[in-house]
């Protein structure tokens, strides 16, 4: 499956290897460990590629000083291996449930202002988050590979609560190259991305073939009815592409 943008619109601040000095002081890593993207605040989170999220930070465990957002994981391949996404800095509504399967393209939360922030490289403080202007606004975008075992050995993905995550089958998570200086974590953007407009066009593509392949069993009667309808649906979505 490949990767969806995380934001329907938005510009890259700060990409994975930057500015070493601040995370080496700051964090205690070597550089930034993902991507940020800029939009506006309360701008829609999409599902990046199926996943079940693991680690909720919302109200009940999160605040605005200490920042919302969640960790997820995608389904193993057959090694074993699946990717863990991160997203960050959010609002704290986010919108799925624990555990629980997130497709591809789903609204996840919303970009916000919480935890950590910069705006024009000074820290932004707690009463300034959350409130217009929103300083510091965007999405910080993670990612780590990890590998399911029975028998972990390695650096091991903690729930909330710090104890190790076991999910519903009893299987742990390691951490994969967790030495590498900034805890696992590689360029999110380094696979093939898609963007949402592409992403639209091809959901469309697949519900219209679908319909194309069941006008030859309707009653003639309805055949025509069908086709002027899919015509429509096609002439809007492709308005709405002309104008983003």
């Amino acid at each position: 499956m490949k990767t969806l943008s995380p934001i329907k619109k938005g510009i890259i601040s700060q990409k994975y290897v930057e500015n070493p000095a601040l995370y080496q002081s700051r964090f205690g890593i070597n550089w930034h460990n993902g991507v940020d993207i800029v939009s506006f605040h309360g701008d829609e989170l999409l599902c990046c590629e199926d996943f079940i999220p693991y680690k909720i930070f919302d109200l009940k465990a999160g605040s605005v000083s200490k920042g919302f957002g969640f960790n997820a994981l995608t389904k193993p391949d057959d090694k074993g291996i699946c990717r863990e996404w991160i997203y960050w800095h959010t609002m704290s509504n986010l919108k799925f449930s624990l555990d629980k399967l997130v497709q591809q393209g789903e609204v996840v939360g919303y970009e916000g202002n919480s935890g950590s922030i910069f705006s024009n490289g000074v820290e932004v403080s707690d009463n300034l988050k959350g409130v217009s202007p929103y300083f510091g606004t965007h999405l910080h975008w993670g990612k780590r590979l990890v590998k399911k075992t029975k028998t972990p050995t390695g650096d091991v993905l903690a729930g909330v609560d710090g104890k190790l995550y076991q999910d519903s089958q009893g299987f742990y998570y390691e951490v994969l190259n967790f030495n590498n200086g900034v805890k696992g974590f590689i360029d999110p953007m380094k696979d093939e991305i898609i963007y949402y407009d592409e992403f639209i066009a091809r959901k469309v593509i697949s519900v219209a073939e679908a319909v194309v392949a069941e006008i030859p069993v309707l009653p003639k009667e309805k055949q025509t009815d069908i086709i002027d309808s899919l015509l429509a649906m096609l002439k809007s979505v492709w308005d709405f592409l002309k104008g983003r």
